[in-house]
């Protein structure tokens, strides 16, 4: 079975390893990243079926980043934002607060959507 590869990129750091321990138990591959210029580094080595991305990163950009991602290889941004407008040009996203059920459902998504 292949495991699938997901990328977590949050400069809170209590939010991106609680998405990474999450998302490592439930038997996804993953990478995580506090800030834009490490996610740019660890996306082109790790090669993600998944980034999560929240927008408010200080260092970028957030949408150039994403469309910078997605122009360089097929990939799904799931973006984690408290505004459905800030959302745009993501695959899928997340309203903060969330739940980690609603995490799990919408990566299943994003991810089995990729399948069918």
């Amino acid at each position: 079975m292949i495991r699938r590869k997901i990328l977590v990129v949050d400069d809170d750091p209590a939010v991106r390893n609680l998405i990474q321990r999450f998302l490592t138990k439930l038997n996804y591959q993953v990478e995580a990243a506090a800030d834009g210029e490490t996610a740019r580094a660890v996306f082109q080595s790790f090669h993600p079926d998944l980034v999560i991305l929240d927008v408010s990163l200080p260092d970028v950009n957030i949408h150039d980043l994403c469309k910078e991602m997605q122009n360089q290889r097929t990939v799904f941004v799931l973006m984690l934002t408290t505004h459905l407008a800030e959302g745009r040009g993501a695959d899928s996203y997340l309203t903060k607060p969330f739940g980690l059920g609603q995490l799990e459902a919408r990566v299943a998504e994003v991810l089995n959507g990729e399948d069918g």
